[in-house]
């Protein structure tokens, strides 16, 4: 650590004094504009790290869609620049306020003119927006779907080049998991701007059968979809697997939300509606159809899912004393390696049949919301004390009412919801954007300890949206564009007892961060976040468990440079520390230097880092988002001591191929071996290869 800090405060000691102009070619604004999304969905989704590497397919190409098929201001509905993630409800209604007053846009600089939009916020549309004449809309017929459109087939190969535990044969001469160590991926989509999408998708995660086995017809998971979207009565189909998400996520949300962070609009859920499902995700989607339609200011959704699901079966009685089969738990890792997780696959069937009808009554965007799930076999939970009143039988309903109001310089929403057992759950937001310096958020949640919703993914800081109360208030303060400051406070209590944590207990969460900006091609920021919890005492001879406070804190600072068009500098030094009461303190320090190269007309680009991280427990453990494949987003934990190291580069190959590679290396001192289990590593470094390739035609 003495040799590591004195050369980062170098380091970004030069980039602030540092500064460089340079004129960008059209090549160089789109990698700019690429950049920007992946920065953009990491401060989206600081919240990932207790998930490591996660698929944010349909994120990403919501993001890039936008990117080669820019909005047109004058004619882009309320709901397509809902897109945007990055505008707020207010700063969305200021837009469509001032076209209706105004006319249509003569000039992308007119934003400037619009409250509410400041100039960082403006800066972030630019890619994604362009000013131009309203097209005449032309008649439309299904099959026109299928003239012009794009195609993109994906072939992505992965592999760990040290053996898990697993792949080892034991003394039966067999090996815990039935298939290769290869983790193999393939993708198709067939699009039609935004109004049509076709795909299908295919995964076989590592220790996984590949054409043998357990998977006979090749692929551990299939995926397909078919997606259509038009300006009529009838405005949305989906077909195969899709994605359902109202109001705030209290009752149908079946995929990914925002979590906390410190851009604080993202507490509130933004409306989506029915979306495809463009991810391998095993879990986080509904499969069957839906349809949305009706009238301009009345929109009604009707959708049905039924899919099997992997569940722990298990034997039990009735009443007659006959055996009857029933589940105790649903697992959500979606690997299929050894024979319990295989036998665990597919065993059970879980249906849901929802509707959503959402209007507009005097300015208040007013919705409803029902879905009824059932299983084809009972769950019947081993319930203990903590989750006793969790959702344990055959069939469950729950419905809600969602609400939301522009008004000035206001954003009200929220949403009620109730379970069949009687279980309720309230959450309540306020957006206020004083003016365009200066942005508030308070949100207000209560769920009870017995409320059921299985497609849920309300705002909270736990898990499940049930036995949890909170208060969570952001602000945002941009004095000018080169200064912006974010700080929030969540309080919450859980009323009932938790997992590890045998009391009713409480908990606070704080984030502060400053960003300093002095040109397009720095950005500096230092941030401080502290989280306090009550859970079990550890290392004490105590027959009866009893709640004690732990605190985990950080401290940040970043930089990213651009010395010139081509050259990235990012540099990080980040430290933590692990506080329980009556025991020493846990610390950490991670320092990481990434190198990103992208020459201008030249068919490669390259991305390095270098990671030195010492950790005195995994409670101390520091997450960091890594550069990796397009569309894989990796955040993994740095814990013990050790480096990490990871090398990527792509290619053009031709004028529609892109070539991606990518190696990294985990190298720990403190240990020699690696993870437990069948996923133990009998050495002290990891090594892994991913290469994927992109044809579009």
């Amino acid at each position: 650590m003495r040799n590591t800090f004195p050369f980062t405060l170098l380091v970004l000691g030069l980039m602030v004094f540092s500064q460089t102009t340079h004129a960008q070619s059209r090549k160089e604004r789109e990698a700019a504009n690429r950049a920007l999304i992946e920065e953009r969905i990491e401060l989206l989704n600081e919240d990932l790290d207790e998930n490591g590497e996660v698929d944010l397919t349909a994120l990403f190409d919501s993001f890039n869609a936008l990117l080669e098929r820019p909005l047109n201001l004058n004619s882009a509905s309320e709901d397509e620049l809902r897109a945007l993630f990055f505008l707020n409800e207010i700063q969305l209604q200021a837009l469509i306020t001032h076209r209706e007053k105004y006319g249509d846009f003569i000039s992308i600089y007119e934003l400037k003119q619009i409250r509410f939009l400041d100039k960082e916020t403006i800066h972030l549309m630019l890619p994604f927006v362009v000013v131009a004449e309203k097209q005449a809309v032309p008649r439309r017929n299904v099959l026109s779907v299928f003239d012009g459109g794009r195609n993109e087939l994906w072939m992505r190969y992965q592999r760990q080049f040290q053996d898990q535990r697993g792949f080892l044969q034991n003394e039966d001469g067999e090996t815990p998991f039935k298939g290769t160590a290869d983790r193999l991926y393939m993708r198709y989509r067939y699009t039609k701007g935004s109004r049509f999408s076709l795909g299908v998708t295919g995964e076989k995660d590592a220790g996984e059968e590949f054409f043998t086995g357990s998977n006979p017809n090749g692929f551990d998971f299939y995926s397909g979809h078919v997606f259509y979207k038009n300006d009529g009565f009838i405005k949305r189909v989906a077909l195969g697997d899709y994605h359902a998400k109202f109001g705030q996520g209290l009752v149908t949300w079946s995929g990914y939300a925002f979590g906390k962070s410190a851009d604080i609009n993202t507490a509130k859920r933004p409306t989506v509606g029915l979306k495809a499902n463009t991810s391998a995700d095993e879990n986080l989607f509904l499969r069957g159809g839906a349809v949305t339609f009706g009238p301009e200011k009345l929109d009604v959704t009707v959708f049905y899912s039924r899919k099997k699901i992997d569940g722990n079966l298990a034997e039990s009685t009735d009443s007659l004393n006959l055996d009857i089969q029933e589940f105790t738990s649903i697992q959500n890792t979606g690997v299929h390696r050894t024979d319990n997780e295989i036998a665990d696959k597919d065993g059970v069937i879980e249906e849901h049949i929802g509707a959503n009808v959402t209007t507009i009554l005097r300015g208040w965007k007013l919705g409803a919301n029902v879905v009824r799930t059932k299983y084809d076999l009972n769950l019947n939970r081993n319930l203990g004390l903590y989750n006793q009143f969790e959702f344990s039988a055959r069939e469950n309903t729950a419905y809600s009412i969602d609400y939301g109001k522009v008004w000035k310089n206001l954003n009200l929403y929220g949403e009620a919801a109730r379970s069949a057992n009687g279980g309720t759950a309230l959450i309540t937001g306020l957006l206020a954007s004083l003016n365009r310096q200066l942005s508030l958020s308070a949100v207000y949640r209560n769920y009870s300890r017995d409320f059921h919703s299985v497609l849920n993914n309300g705002f909270g800081e736990t898990g499940g949206t049930k036995n949890e109360k909170g208060l969570f208030t952001g602000i945002s303060y941009k004095p000018n564009r080169r200064i912006k400051f974010t700080a929030y406070a969540d309080r919450f209590t859980f009323p009932w007892l938790r997992f590890r944590t045998d009391a009713p207990s409480n908990g606070t969460e704080y984030l502060a961060q400053f960003t300093y900006k002095p040109s397009r091609s720095q950005e500096y920021y230092i941030r401080y976040r502290t989280e306090t919890k009550e859970q079990n005492a550890t290392g004490l001879e105590s027959i009866i468990d009893f709640p004690t406070e732990i605190t985990k804190r950080s401290l940040r600072f970043h930089a990213a440079w651009k010395p010139t068009a081509a050259f990235q500098l990012k540099s990080r030094l980040e430290f933590s520390q692990f506080s329980e009461q009556d025991q020493a303190d846990e610390n950490g320090f991670l320092f990481y230097q990434d190198f990103i190269y992208k020459p201008q007309g030249k068919p490669y680009q390259i991305s390095l880092r270098y990671a030195h991280f010492a950790m005195d427990s995994y409670d101390a453990r520091i997450y960091a988002y890594e550069n990796d494949l397009l569309y894989v987003f990796s955040v993994p934990p740095y814990f013990g001591r050790g480096s990490r190291m990871y090398a990527m580069a792509k290619f053009k190959i031709k004028r529609r191929v892109d070539l991606w590679v990518r190696w990294s290396q985990w190298f720990y001192n403190d240990r020699s071996t690696i993870s437990s289990g069948n996923n133990e590593i009998l050495n002290n470094r990891r090594d892994e290869m991913k290469i994927q390739v992109r044809w579009k035609f």
